[in-house]
């Protein structure tokens, strides 16, 4: 076991803390993970010289790696509905546990990474003055490509001066 390395084991927390937040009985936790593999995450976050540095570009990056969740996740047994917004929560949560959490909060890469949406943040966010209504009509497991840009348009305004991960400070583990 001595070729078991930190990004073996990083790798492995990720993969699991991703699965076990977008998991809500659509699929198995198994073809979750298998679904994050075959997207190569991991390349993303073990190649720094590629890691993205705006907004655009990582909308871009975002579009394909869900596009290719979604792939694998088709050609799996898979019940419930594939859609884009539990595609996006397995890369929010894998990138938020691989970079923000792991010792790079400051990184260009990390400052735009999409925070994980649920919602248990949306209902916090509803209770701000500017958002009452608009943010309840969002629920993250229906989310196809079109409305989940369209609620990170809107959440990228929540405190915009602030890396976009900071916005988790209106997130709540509990009902609100």
């Amino acid at each position: 076991m001595s070729d078991y390395s930190i990004k073996d084991h990083r790798h492995k927390f990720a993969t699991w803390a991703a699965a076990s937040g977008a998991y809500r009985g659509f699929t198995t936790k198994k073809n979750l993970v298998e679904s994050i593999e075959e997207a190569d995450l991991r390349k993303i976050v073990e190649n720094k010289n590629e890691w993205v540095k705006s907004p655009e570009e990582y909308d871009s990056l975002h579009k394909k790696l869900a596009q290719d969740i979604i792939k694998s996740l088709k050609s799996k047994d898979v019940k419930g509905e594939i859609t884009y917004g539990r595609a996006s929560k397995l890369i929010a949560l894998y990138f938020k546990t691989s970079i923000v959490i792991n010792g790079h909060p400051t990184t260009k890469f990390a400052e735009v990474i999409h925070p994980p949406i649920d919602r248990k943040l949306l209902q916090s966010l509803s209770k701000r003055e500017e958002y009452p209504t608009k943010l309840k009509n969002f629920a993250w497991t229906k989310l196809s490509k079109e409305k989940y840009f369209e609620l990170i348009n809107i959440l990228r305004k929540v405190d915009s001066d602030k890396p976009f991960w900071k916005l988790e400070i209106y997130w709540r583990p509990y009902k609100i």
